[in-house]
């Protein structure tokens, strides 16, 4: 069979994407192509051999002929494992199992004299170092049943959490690699992006891990179709097979241990005590007659604990999926359907709160994706679209009638705000890819367009009078009659939309053992508010009015070329070894968070801050009951001249744009049946990222006020810190500015190797390994330094360590950095059908920035927390080590197959700290805050049939 002409293919590949202008998300950034290479017994290539993935072209299916060199292409594959047949003219068969990985091309070998054996089988390892993890990965070890948890193993990925048997499964963890701080991080179900808008980094909806054929995460990609830096998370459900096939499963936490230390013992620890982790869910499908299969997944979750505050929190989160494909002419077309819900009842929302102050957390996430796969001639398109409707909303148990206020004792009571946010998102796209030949290579070309919009609405307000009331007794307000503050506040309402286009062409070609890839990636992405309003204040309606905001042109416009190119070698020219290098430009995404940092009556709420007195002693401030004599003291996200006029104090520098991340990156791969190895390094530059700076300041507006002294484990300090000369330039409200920060850059530099593999048929085994240096550097301070004071959460040293210091409540005091993380896995089949596997994982212990509070006078900020450590990182924690195991044994029954296991987390019961008190003049200072938790038991049952 002839090979096709590279420029025929090109022209083949325009006009395919021409047939489906339409739309958006790269369609194929989780498929991949396979390269098969049939030969006979002399090593010769076979022509026209039949080459048959997974069931031979049903639904789900791919096949090809080879032609006159032997080789097959077949394109836009489902990532996985799949089971793979040639089949020769003489009636010789082959037959093998290869990974088709994400994003990029697989090479296989199969020799058709070897069919006795099974088939020859070659594979080059993944052209991105992705690490992936199959049923045996996911479902074979003791792990907590999130994606987190296999994160965790990742090499060169650092997470803020330590997950004990499922203790952190209820929260999102911050996910850092390569630099980037985890706003990089995009999550993908079977292709669709599952990213929240809102929260870049996060996902939208929390996965049921056991519907989960396979997890592959990139913590680099040279693909065209990726354009953030950071992990590239891709969930992959089951495969739908031709024969039906059904599995059930349960799990139950049993015992916890209490490891806290002795000298602990009635101090106040900030961590989440664990009382039970239960799951229980099912899934099945397969074909249902004329082509068409189907599959569906449930599962539901729950976590029980005792909050590091001190009350019991029950959350659970459920899931159910539906996947349906069948012939459509020539194609295949498939739906996705899924929704997915995460429900918190007693959610924290300070350190200190009445239970009627607490949130319960609810909203579902809906999931409809719509795909065609199909040939166009030698040409191959999918095309998808997808809509995401996510959000959630945040109920205080107290209800929205009474009103808030703290007491003296500093506890919120009766009520607390009510917050509600929408987030849907629209996706379509379409991809054409093709093999040919010109100029002495073989190519294997992909060229697609896609267009997205995500609308993201969010609305607060505080309950009752909308009046937040402060008691207070210090000698000063009883001096004076009052009882503390009253601060009226108006909703807050935002509304913003983000949308945009790309498009993208790359070349992989390859000539003997040399590979060559080019490509490239444009997009445009814009960003503008849209209209909104809120009510007036029902208790001080004159003061705080009603408003409304009629939104703004496109004030965020980012158009990126990202260009990528890489070379590689075979060493052995069967595909098993090979050396790459690889250059890549990332840009960063644009969430809704940087659209509505100058939306006035969303972007902050609006607030007004006076003196109270609380006349009839009902703890609500009502009319006539502010401190007219002292009058205002201050005002927050309103002009109090003009307070209907939506006006923000905050703007967004003209021109602003996008973050860029360089990368160089060499590395070297074998994969092969019995072994795999990746050793990679990489160097990384991020330039023009983004910073809130005070508008109208600059370093030279700065002088110093003061210093902090003192003695830090034997060592004198004296650090200054600074504030405004004068209060004249600084804007009204202390507004600030979205802008790039000129005169500095990040740069990291990451070494990873892993391996794995399998000794004889009863063990496997993985190990993984990462060290990673992340600092910053200040080449014009005069431009990227504003306050020149050296904070725990800035400490403005050039060439300085970068940590990244999580939000969320209980663990904010968190500053994730780690310089080496490692990993290892062993599973072994032992006598009696019993098979035991452990899990062991340490990292290097996070900084502990020391710091003393000081009263700086600067009205902009206030106190800060001086750095009185010489540098962020002069201080570690101890080393996290984590050993994990698990024991279980399959049991025939009826149809199917029982397999019952206990799992064991936390062997060693070990007690690590894991965050301390920083503050130098806090009685409790450097006193452990959280330790690791506890030993932790589960039992699992699983049933296939």
């Amino acid at each position: 069979m002839p090979r096709p002409d590279l420029r025929a293919l090109a022209a083949a590949l325009a006009a395919a994407a021409l047939v489906v202008s339409a739309p958006i998300a790269s369609a194929q950034e989780q498929t991949g192509a396979l390269r098969v290479s049939v030969s006979d017994a002399l090593g010769q290539p076979v022509e026209a051999a039949e080459v048959i993935l997974d069931d031979g072209g049903g639904a789900g299916g791919w096949d090809a002929l080879a032609d006159a060199h032997g080789l097959a292409i077949l394109l836009h594959v489902r990532p996985g494992r799949h089971h793979v047949r040639a089949s020769g003219p003489a009636g010789a068969s082959a037959e093998g199992e290869v990974w088709v990985a994400v994003g990029e091309t697989t090479r296989l070998g199969l020799h058709l004299a070897a069919a006795a054996e099974g088939g020859g089988l070659t594979t080059s390892a993944s052209a991105d170092g992705a690490a992936r993890f199959e049923d045996e990965a996911l479902r074979g070890l003791p792990r907590a049943a999130d994606p987190w948890s296999v994160l965790r193993d990742v090499p060169g990925i650092v997470l803020d959490r330590v997950d004990v048997g499922g203790s952190e499964t209820g929260q999102q963890s911050l996910v850092l690699s390569r630099g980037d701080p985890g706003t990089g991080v995009t999550w993908r179900l079977d292709g669709i992006d599952v990213t929240d808008p809102a929260a870049l980094g996060a996902t939208s909806l929390y996965p049921d891990m056991d519907s989960m054929d396979a997890v592959e995460v990139r913590t680099s990609s040279l693909d065209v179709r990726v354009r953030t830096p950071g992990a590239q998370v891709a969930l992959v459900t089951r495969e739908i097979g031709r024969h039906w096939a059904s599995r059930a499963h349960a799990r139950l936490s049993g015992p916890r241990s209490n490891n806290l230390p002795a000298e602990l013992a009635g101090h106040s620890v900030v961590r989440d005590q664990t009382e039970r982790v239960s799951e229980i869910g099912a899934d099945s499908g397969g074909a249902i007659g004329g082509g068409a299969r189907v599959w569906a997944a449930w599962d539901r979750a729950g976590i029980r604990e005792e909050t590091f505050t001190g009350h019991e929190d029950r959350l659970h989160t459920t899931n159910l999926a539906l996947r349906a494909s069948a012939r459509a002419g020539a194609g295949t077309l498939s739906l996705l359907g899924l929704r997915s819900e995460k429900v918190d009842e007693d959610r924290d929302v300070t350190t200190s709160a009445a239970p009627e102050a607490r949130w319960r957390q609810s909203g579902p996430s809906w999931l409809l994706a719509l795909e065609d796969r199909r040939s166009l001639g030698r040409v191959s398109l999918l095309t998808r679209g997808s809509w995401l409707d996510a959000g959630f909303s945040l109920e205080p148990h107290g209800g929205t009638a009474a009103s808030t206020f703290e007491d003296f004792r500093g506890v919120t009571q009766q009520s607390y705000q009510q917050f509600e946010t929408d987030r849907p998102r629209l996706e379509l796209g379409s991809e054409a890819s093709a093999a040919g030949r010109g100029v002495g290579f073989d190519h294997l070309l992909v060229a697609g367009a896609s267009l997205q919009r995500s609308e993201v609405t969010t609305r607060a307000r505080w309950p009752g009078n909308q009046v937040l009331a402060f008691e207070r007794e210090a000698v000063f307000f009883r001096a004076f009659g009052l009882t503390g503050f009253a601060i009226p506040t108006r909703e807050q309402s935002a509304r913003s939309l983000v949308s945009g286009w790309n498009g993208y062409v790359q070349d992989e070609a390859r000539r003997g053992r040399l590979g060559v890839q080019f490509g490239a990636r444009i997009e445009d992405v814009a960003g503008r508010n849209l209209a909104s309003s809120v009510e007036a204040n029902p208790t001080f309606p004159t003061l705080l009015p009603a408003s409304s905001y009629p939104g703004g042109a496109t004030e965020i416009r980012w158009l990126d070329l990202l260009p990528r190119a890489a070379v590689s070698w075979d060493l052995g020219g069967d595909g098993a070894t090979l050396v790459r290098a690889g250059y890549a430009a990332y840009a960063a995404s644009l969430g809704s968070g940087d659209v509505t940092s100058d939306n006035p009556i969303g972007g902050q709420g609006a607030s007004l801050t006076y003196y109270w007195i609380d006349r009839n002693g009902n703890h609500a401030v009502d009319r006539g009951e502010l401190d007219v004599v002292r009058g205002l003291l201050g005002a927050s996200g309103v002009d109090p001249g003009s307070p209907s006029v939506p006006v923000s104090s905050n703007a967004i520098q003209p021109g602003l744009r996008s973050p860029r991340t360089h990368q160089i990156a060499v590395a070297a791969e074998h994969g092969g049946r019995r072994l795999h190895a990746l050793a990679q390094v990489s160097w990384r530059r991020l330039v023009d990222p983004l910073w809130r700076p005070l508008r109208g300041l600059t370093l030279a507006d700065y002088v110093i006020r003061g210093s902090v002294q003192g003695v830090l484990f034997g060592e004198p300090y004296d650090v200054g810190y600074y504030a405004p000369a004068s209060l004249s330039r600084v804007a009204p409200g202390n507004g600030r500015l979205l802008a790039n920060r000129e005169g500095y850059r990040q740069e990291t530099w990451t070494a990873e190797v892993a391996a794995g593999g399998r000794i004889g048929t009863r063990v496997s085994w993985d190990l993984s390994g990462a060290v990673s240096d992340w600092r910053e550097f200040f080449t014009d301070p005069a431009v990227s330094i504003q306050d020149p004071t050296s904070t725990d959460g800035e400490p403005l040293l050039d060439g300085g360590t970068i940590a990244v210091r999580p939000g969320g409540l209980g663990r904010g005091d968190v500053f994730a950095s780690a310089r080496w993380t490692a990993a290892a896995a062993l599973r072994a089949t032992l006598p009696w059908r019993l098979v035991a596997a452990t899990r062991l994982f340490a990292r290097d212990g996070f900084p502990i920035p020391y710091f003393q509070v000081a009263d700086t006078g600067d009205p902009t900020s206030g106190a800060k927390n001086v750095l009185v450590s010489p540098r962020l990182d002069e201080f570690r924690l101890p080393t996290v080590f984590l050993a994990d195991a698990r024991v279980e044994r399959a049991f025939r029954a009826g149809r199917g197959t029982v397999t019952a296991a206990l799992n064991a987390f936390n062997v060693l019961d070990r007690a690590t700290t894991l965050q301390v008190t920083r503050d130098v003049d806090a009685p409790s200072f450097a006193r452990p805050r959280d330790v690791l938790a506890p030993r932790i038991v589960r039992f699992d049952l699983e049933y296939r049939f």
